[in-house]
């Protein structure tokens, strides 16, 4: 949406900033962020634990911050791997009520493509032989139709800092 509204010639900021990608914080670097933060407070945090928070959150910052504020919340001495997926849980359900309104307006396709792609974990290509294949996606143009259509509707995740990437946004 933010390089749209800085690229495309008809929009009134065209061409009027330069580009800053900032890509996720490096594994190792977050790992001991969250190891710092939850100790300043008392809290331990096994290391294991952090590294099932910062998978299972592929490591954006929001979904990060989101888990760990459940976690922290729970009140506990010592955070266990246990105790993550709790949270996991626990975030889950909070918010399923929204999770249902992303699924709503879309097709029997579109979803099917989603889970697709969140199986895949990440992809470089939404309209490689083997993805459509796998998934029984169809033709190209119709992988190509559907995952335009979801990433306008910001279902689809598409970052590119060295290699364009897709991800699941739901």
């Amino acid at each position: 949406m933010m390089i749209e509204l800085f690229s495309n010639k008809k929009r009134p900021f065209y061409a009027s900033t330069q580009y800053l990608v900032l890509d996720k914080i490096e594994f190792t670097v977050y790992k001991k962020f969250i190891i710092q933060k939850f100790m300043e407070n008392n809290i331990a945090i096994e290391a294991d634990a952090v590294n099932f928070i910062l998978t299972w959150t592929k490591q954006h910052t929001f979904y990060s911050q989101s888990l760990c504020n459940m976690i922290y919340s729970l009140d506990e001495n010592l955070i266990t791997n246990q105790l993550v997926k709790q949270a996991c849980n626990e975030l889950l359900k909070t918010n399923e009520a929204v999770f249902f309104q992303f699924r709503q307006p879309l097709t029997s396709g579109q979803w099917n493509f989603l889970i697709a792609i969140a199986k895949e974990g990440e992809l470089s290509q939404l309209t490689v032989q083997k993805f459509i294949v796998t998934y029984e996606i169809g033709t190209p143009a119709k992988a190509r139709r559907i995952s335009r259509s979801l990433i306008d509707k910001e279902h689809i995740l598409e970052t590119v800092s060295k290699k364009r990437k897709y991800l699941s946004g739901l």
